[in-house]
């Protein structure tokens, strides 16, 4: 996508798919991403909230993701992923007007400390941990590796999408119910009062 400015670095490629819908994760957990517009542009680290700019050099979109690691393509020219700009600028307004919604945090971000696990090893429900980090309010409760949650603010959870969608809705030190089922089989359920996360 060309940039009037010589000085920027740019990448070109055409527009592969629209209303796509991404899963992309970090070792705090993922998120489904919906409504996309798919390019063919090489995007790189550090280029996520970047212009997505048309053959006219108007920006249409918030670049905000990269399929880098598909088995059938390389770094380069992996597919890009770009938030449509109709839609980033309303959920700009959201931000700078104070106003949540359940698919926009607004303030800093609720932390339970969950590590969830690369797969369910055969658990058709719930989501299995990897374990959880020392000194937060999953491992105070005593949940651990190989113990799987199954629900969280009183709603099933089958991934961790399913969790971080749910944290959304809250901040730091609002209580919230968790239902887990341990590596022996016995269930638990406890409240957590949520910590303060790192920025999102």
């Amino acid at each position: 996508m060309p940039s009037k400015n010589a000085d920027v670095a740019t990448s070109s490629g055409s527009v592969t798919g629209l209303g796509r819908a991404i899963t992309v994760g970090d070792e705090s957990g993922s998120q489904r991403l919906r409504g996309l517009i798919r390019t063919s542009s090489e995007l790189r680290p550090g280029d996520s909230g970047g212009p997505l700019f048309d053959s006219a050099h108007r920006v249409v979109g918030m670049n905000t993701a990269a399929n880098v690691g598909s088995p059938f393509r390389g770094t380069r020219g992996a597919d890009g992923y770009a938030i449509p700009i109709n839609a980033a600028i309303v959920i700009a307004k959201q931000i700078v007007a104070g106003k949540g919604s359940p698919t926009v945090h607004v303030g800093p971000t609720a932390f339970l400390g969950l590590e969830i696990a690369g797969t369910n090893q055969g658990f058709s429900q719930g989501v299995q941990l990897a374990g959880t980090q020392s000194g937060t309010p999953a491992a105070e409760a005593g949940l651990g590796q190989g113990d799987v949650v199954t629900a969280l603010d009183g709603k099933s959870v089958s991934t961790g999408t399913d969790i971080t969608e749910i944290l959304v809705g809250h901040h730091p030190g609002d209580k919230v119910s968790i239902a887990w089922t341990d590596a022996g089989g016995q269930s638990h359920t406890a409240t957590l009062t949520l910590g303060t996360g790192p920025a999102a």
